[in-house]
């Protein structure tokens, strides 16, 4: 159930980043980086929490792949919030192209097909 969720959670954000990338960077832009930071902080303890505790009785190499991504995720969630040079890493990725952004988008929506999947 859990799996089914975040799956679709994710090709759905995929889709929206892919139709609209440039939208996408310029709201996020035009955001304090402070409340941003907050954001995805929160994003990333939500996905994070939802992968291990999807994942965490399943057998096979994607449930332990999946699984190590959550805890990745809960790390990251700490490092931003936390860290000083996350500012850095964000103004980074909305530097980037919109070539970037929509390849990002498709590794969401593969992501997403993958927990489904499982």
């Amino acid at each position: 159930m859990l799996l089914n969720l975040l799956g679709w959670f994710y090709i759905v954000l995929g889709v929206v980043i892919l139709l609209k990338p440039k939208e996408m960077r310029d709201k996020c832009r035009k955001t304090d980086m402070k409340k941003l930071k907050q954001f995805f902080s929160a994003l990333a303890l939500i996905i994070g929490l939802f992968l291990i505790r999807a994942t965490w009785g399943l057998e096979g190499l994607l449930a332990n792949v999946f699984l190590f991504f959550g805890f990745v995720a809960l790390a990251k969630a700490v490092y931003l919030f936390k860290g000083k040079s996350a500012d850095k890493v964000l103004q980074w990725w909305l530097d980037k192209d919109l070539n970037f952004f929509r390849v990002s988008a498709i590794v969401e929506i593969i992501v997403g097909g993958l927990l489904l999947s499982m």
